[in-house]
């Protein structure tokens, strides 16, 4: 059940979206029923009961020239009353019913003089034509029965079994006239033929072994009738039609020629310019064989393989391209020579015979400081230098450039900006000297026992050069603070002369006092009141 339904709608939907094929209908009538709950006198043996309206929708696609598959909902409304009818047996039992249902059908008809609607030529023309047709249906079924207080023992089976969906066989016959070629009118009647006895909603508890039936009658309407024969209203039937939806001429099967030059459009290359038939349709304008839509110089003659342009100098650059065209060139040159092949063309090239670059004007580059680094990538192009810094010196040749070395005549280390780096050993010496120089008791004079080690720190400045030394001097607390302060700078410069004396240049000597700030040990004992009262030394780059 469930897959007959889904083809039925599967098929609806493929009548309502076949584009100029199909015809939709709708139609009114009455309806009427013959079964259980129905009169079976003499006098109306045969006859439909109780006749009602009944309306419905449809959609019918041609199948073959009068032949074509209807898709159709009809809604009934069926109904019966015993009481009134003329035999006594009905009326006494007096059981009543009402349905109202929808029926869709997938049906077939035959107009049988519907190939007459066209003339030879394909131009319609008004004809009435007898029908029939037939197919299946689903009636969607809900009887409402009363078995006026009947106690018969099948009544609960015959209304559970009356609910639901039914099929029924459609069968009839009809007029139909076609006034136009999108409408027609038609009058149809025919019968329902259920397979089953439940119309009524009566079966076993009546006459089961015969089923129910209904009937239709009334008008029908057809519009957006499909099966055009002359569809582009050229006058030339579809049969006959090359081109049966462009209007066309008929001397060309009824194919357009926008052009006028004796090439049906879909044949013609150039259909909007006229063109001889050699050439599919074509102008050559310039005559040499290329036609205008493919030729690049369409007003003057050229050869094939450039497209139909000239090429003066033969170099295989279209002249219109070729910024020589005169002159024999390359390709990459636009057409121009490029003698030294360095990328310049000759015009342009102020050494056309030696190869060079384009910043020197065509000629070669210059090495100014005769490094063997070209100018144009030396970064230092007046000073001779390696190619590790692009050009640029390293006098000391410690591996930094003498433009970052802050010492670029002594070799030191890169990590320490191209100086070398104090060792451990002096800087012990530097230390060791906070203490080991001593001075006279309140005084800024010297100890004898200090010459020592203020000769091994000139001997550290005399090994590294590019550094300076600031000499700084401290005292302990005891004593006036101006005074110690004033003590602390004599002590400072007193150290300074002396390394002065002993050769370090005076330009790389600082001294400075700070009484006694910074103290590096406790004032409160003799040791620590010593061991504050000191003169440090601070090398550092120039």
């Amino acid at each position: 059940m469930k897959r007959l339904i889904t083809t039925f709608i599967a098929l609806a939907m493929f009548a309502f979206n076949v584009e100029a094929q199909i015809a939709g209908s709708v139609k009114l009538g009455l309806a009427g029923y013959q079964g259980d709950v129905h009169c079976r006198t003499d006098e109306n043996i045969g006859a439909l009961s109780r006749l009602s309206g009944s309306f419905g929708l449809g959609a019918r696609i041609p199948l073959a020239e009068a032949v074509g598959l209807r898709v159709e909902g009809t809604y009934f409304s069926l109904s019966a009353d015993e009481t009134e009818f003329s035999d006594k047996g009905h009326i006494s039992r007096g059981w009543t019913f009402e349905n109202n249902f929808l029926e869709l059908g997938a049906l077939l008809d035959w107009e049988i003089l519907g190939n007459r609607r066209f003339d030879e030529n394909g131009k319609f023309k008004r004809t009435l034509t007898p029908l029939v047709f037939g197919g299946i249906g689903l009636a969607f079924n809900n009887p409402e029965v009363n078995f006026a207080g009947s106690n018969h023992p099948e009544i609960p089976t015959d209304i559970d079994e009356g609910d639901g969906i039914q099929f029924a066989v459609p069968l009839g016959v009809g007029l139909k006239y076609y006034l136009t070629e999108k409408f027609a009118l038609g009058l149809e009647t025919g019968v329902r033929l259920p397979l089953h006895d439940y119309v009524d909603g009566v079966s076993l508890t009546a006459n089961p072994d015969e089923n129910d039936a209904y009937g239709w009658g009334g008008l029908k309407a057809y519009f957006g009738l499909g099966g055009k024969k002359d569809a582009d209203g050229d006058g030339i039937s579809d049969k006959k039609d090359a081109c049966p939806n462009t209007p066309g001429l008929a001397e060309l099967d009824g194919c357009p020629d926008r052009d006028g030059d004796g090439i049906t459009d879909k044949r013609d290359n150039c259909p909007d310019v006229a063109g001889p038939i050699d050439l599919k349709g074509c102008p050559d304008t310039d005559g040499d064989g290329i036609v205008d839509i493919e030729d690049q110089c369409p007003q003057v003659p050229g050869g094939a393989a450039l497209k139909g342009c000239p090429d003066s100098d033969g170099d295989g650059v279209i002249d219109m391209e070729d910024q020589c065209p005169n002159t024999a060139g390359l390709r990459s040159m636009s057409g121009c020579p490029d003698s030294d092949g360095d990328g310049i063309v000759d015009a342009n090239d102020e050494c056309p015979n030696e190869a060079g670059t384009s910043l020197n004007n065509g000629c070669p580059e210059k090495d100014s400081d005769g490094d063997g680094i070209k100018d144009s990538v030396d970064e230092c192009p007046t000073v001779a230098g390696i190619g590790t810094f692009k050009g640029c010196p390293d006098t000391d040749k410690d591996g930094v450039q003498d433009s970052r070395d802050k010492c670029p005549t002594t070799a030191g280390s890169p990590s320490n900006n191209g100086c070398p780096v104090i060792k451990e050993a002096d800087r012990q010496v530097l230390q060791l000297a906070v203490q080991a120089v001593r001075f006279e008791t309140a005084r800024d004079a010297l100890k004898t026992e200090s010459y020592a080690i203020l000769d091994q720190v000139v001997d550290i400045m005399n090994r590294y050069p590019d550094y300076n030394v600031r000499v700084r001097g401290y005292t302990d607390d005891r004593g006036n603070a101006a005074a110690n302060q004033k003590l602390s700078e004599n002590r400072a410069i007193t150290c300074a002369k002396y390394l002065e004396s002993k050769g370090v240049s005076r330009s790389r000597i600082t001294s400075q006092g700070y009484g006694e700030t910074n103290p590096i040990a406790s004032n409160d004992t003799p040791e620590g009141r010593r061991l504050n009262r000191r003169v440090e030394f601070d090398l550092n780059l120039r």
